[in-house]
């Protein structure tokens, strides 16, 4: 089958619905009931439309294509931008659908962020992503790589980086400007609880705890990838294991949030208070609060 022919995407899009849904149904401990299952039982998925973008509508998802270079390529060939999709579905189908009409409501960045923490949670459940993504990088999460890139139409072109440095003070009103200190902060807490681990158990040198990602020059930054590629070449299967479960933490904590929130009149720091209160690990909760706080979500 032609993996770019109308009946391809629309299996391939599905697989990837069924999945994300499979990992975040594990992690709010139930099965997920659509918002819009009053009136349609089931969710259609249109594979292919004329359109540069994609949308998760009122019983629907559809996705179109990005044309870079020339070169097409469809949103449904592209795991990060379904993920993303599907999660507000999950968000609207937890939390209700919002009666709010005002953009300047912190519902629409706190969508925009869980979104993208889904797609960056959910890549993490493919073994051949995780095994590709610390060979790469030799176990240091802080290159460009397939975590931290989110919706890639070619090699050249991104859309949000996780691994950014905005505070709140520092974005506009626009939501999706304005999501991305809240997606940094759980990008940063699950590197976090990942370093810890590593030196929980003894496979990783105690100075990672003394360094301030945010702040290294380009030496210390060096010195620092040196000492995790000494320690990744080593203790490789590890270093897999304390992403796994900084994974599944931050993961679980962002699921169990959902259950204490009100859609009308949420504000981000009243989610990442949320977030850290259904953290089951202490070390977890203390990195995302740590986190929260430097993004000035918590304040």
């Amino acid at each position: 089958m032609d993996p770019k022919s109308r009946a391809y995407l629309g299996v391939h899009v599905y697989a990837c619905v069924r999945f994300v849904l499979d990992i975040w149904h594990s992690y709010l401990g139930r099965r997920i009931r659509w918002f819009f299952d009053p009136a349609f039982r089931r969710l259609e998925i249109i594979p292919l439309v004329d359109w540069d973008n994609a949308h998760a509508g009122y019983g629907y998802l559809e996705l179109g294509a990005s044309d870079v270079g020339g070169v097409l390529r469809p949103y449904a060939l592209n795991f990060d931008t379904i993920a993303h999709e599907v999660g507000h579905f999950i968000s609207l189908s937890e939390l209700g659908i919002p009666m709010i009409t005002s953009r300047e409501a912190d519902f629409f960045p706190f969508s925009e962020a869980f979104s993208d923490c889904v797609s960056l949670i959910s890549l993490l459940h493919f073994d051949s992503a995780v095994d590709r993504l610390l060979r790469r990088t030799q176990g240091n999460l802080l290159l460009s790589n397939e975590l931290n890139r989110f919706a890639e139409t070619s090699p050249e072109t991104q859309i949000r980086l996780a691994t950014n440095f905005r505070r709140m003070s520092e974005t506009t009103r626009e939501p999706h400007d304005r999501s991305l200190p809240f997606l940094g902060a759980i990008f940063d807490s699950i590197v976090d609880v990942y370093h810890r681990q590593l030196v929980r158990e003894g496979f990783a040198d105690p100075r990672l705890l003394d360094v301030d990602l945010r702040e290294l020059t380009l030496d210390q930054f060096d010195e620092f990838r040196g000492l995790t590629e000494r320690s990744f070449r080593d203790r490789s299967l590890y270093f897999k294991l304390a992403l796994e479960t900084a994974r599944d933490q931050v993961g679980g904590a962002l699921a169990g949030s959902l259950r204490s929130l009100d859609p009308n009149t949420m504000t981000l720091d009243q989610v990442a208070r949320a977030v850290v209160a259904a953290t089951v690990d202490g070390v977890a909760a203390e990195r995302l609060e740590a986190n929260f706080v430097w993004r000035e979500i918590i304040r």
